[in-house]
Formats: C-alpha cells, structure tokens, sequence
C-alpha cells in the first residue's frame, strides 16, 4: 500500500508528540487542555490543603467560596489548582491568566500595579516546635529578638526579612519538608496555620503528632486572597462582580455556613480562620 504526505496529519502528529512530552516532564509549567479551549477567563490556585487542595472534593474551602461566588455572579471560569507558586506566576505574567487564589504569595511593587486582591479567608498563623528537640524550652512571647540564632523553616513566598533582622537564620521549603526537618532538629521552628499542620502531621506523622507543639502568642495574620489581573481584558469588571458576590455570601450568612460545612464549629475554625475585616 502507498502513502501519501498529508501535511495537515503530519502537524497534528507533531503537536500531539510535544504535548506527550510536555506532560511528562515535570521541569517547567503544566501544561493545560485549557490553554487549548475557547475559555480565556482562566484561574490558578496554589495548592495548600486542607484550604486549597485536589485530595477534597470540592477543592478546599477557599475553591468552594470562589465556586460559590461565581456561580451566583454567573462568572464562567475555570479552576487549576497547580503544586508551585512560580507556576501560576507564569501563567498569570505570560499566558495573562484571569487570577490566582492561594497563600502566601509574593510579589514585586511593579507586579502588584496589575492585580486586584480580595480577601476570602483571613488566617492566623502559629509557630510550631519539636518538643523533644527543645528541651530546655523556647522562648516566644512576642518577641523575634528573643530567638536571635535559631533557624526558622519558611515557605518559599514569605517575606523573611523581619526574621534576618532579629538575628535568625531561615531555610525554605514546603510544608512537609519542613515538619520533617523540625522533627530531624534541622530548623528551630515553623510558622502556619493549625488547619495546615495538623492536615499534615495527621496524613504523615500522625504517631509523632503529640510531640509537635502550637505556640502562643500567635505569629501573626495574613490573607488568602483571590487575586485579579487588570491586564486581563475581563479582570477589573470581573473583580468587581466577584467583590460584589462575597459580600452577598457574607450578609446572608452563605459564607459562615460554608465555613462550618468544612470544618465544623470546632477549636480550629476560631484559631486558624478569623472573620475578614
């Protein structure tokens, strides 16, 4: 049997051939079925369970707010929930992805000229310490000063310079990574919230999770934010319809509601999730 050139089977066969090999290299930003669709109205989520994370059904509270939310506004748009924050950087600097929710991420003073952040959890951070590894106590009362030459483990988006200024030395890394080197006494201490920890602890050391213990005072609070591109031809009115639609979830009691449905009305939810301001 003779075969004949088709130019138009040959391209198809060539981006089918790279798509294979871009989804099985992990070296640089996923690619996505939607970057290929009609949809331009695209938004990323950084994973951090049990708030934003694929192992949940509804994609964590903090999707299950957005889901809500936009399905009240009628807001077309769907959701990838990516592992790195450099990955929805990309996709919201270079492919001008409609927003991003997670926490922390950080940006520079001319990246945030572009984007629109609204609040749709209000979280409070504790540090952790390894019981065992402290032996002689640890001295927090508020005061960083007060553990000038420890080691705290950060996450790779937080802002660590209050930290070098009070004299403490800091290693990054992801959440796991960094119970595990708590526990191994290669960093001092952690920060975050308790939902996170003991999501963590409980899946991966749940036999070591009495020796891990939540300071006080707490830490501090920080936000985990839906964020818009204004550079995005929808993003300032699509912002301001989403702003619209938590304020209506919050009024009429939706948002409390979705809260209690994911972590009942327990110690957690008073300690780790406040009510926005």
């Amino acid at each position: 049997m003779k075969f004949t050139k088709n130019p138009f089977r040959l391209s198809i066969a060539l981006i089918a051939i790279l798509l294979f090999s871009a989804n099985s290299s992990a070296t640089g930003p996923r690619i996505k079925l939607d970057m290929f669709t009609d949809s331009a109205n695209v938004i990323y989520a950084l994973d951090g369970p049990p708030l934003i994370t694929t192992q949940l059904s509804g994609g964590g509270v903090a999707l299950e707010l957005v889901n809500t939310i936009m399905e009240r506004q009628n807001i077309q748009a769907p959701i990838n929930t990516l592992p790195l924050s450099r990955m929805l950087k990309y996709y919201m600097f270079q492919e001008n992805a409609l927003a991003l929710v997670g926490s922390p991420l950080s940006f520079t003073e001319d990246q945030q000229k572009s984007l629109i952040f609204i609040p749709l959890l209000r979280l409070q951070d504790h540090y952790f310490i390894y019981r065992p590894n402290q032996s002689e106590g640890f001295p927090w009362s508020g005061d960083l000063k007060a553990l000038a030459g420890r080691v705290y483990g950060a996450n790779p988006e937080e802002d660590v310079s209050a930290y070098r200024q009070a004299g403490i030395k800091t290693i990054t890394g992801n959440t796991l990574n960094l119970l595990e080197r708590l526990k191994s006494g290669s960093v001092d201490f952690i920060g975050d919230t308790e939902l996170t920890v003991d999501w963590f602890l409980d899946k991966n050391l749940s036999t070591e999770k009495p020796r891990f213990i939540k300071l006080e005072p707490a830490a501090g609070e920080r936000n985990l934010s839906i964020i818009f591109n204004k550079k995005h031809p929808e993003g300032e009115s699509l912002a301001k319809q989403f702003r619209q639609g938590l304020d209506a979830i919050i009024a009429d009691g939706t948002y409390q509601k979705i809260l209690e449905q994911a972590f009942g009305e327990n110690k957690a939810v008073s300690t780790s999730v406040l009510p926005l301001k």
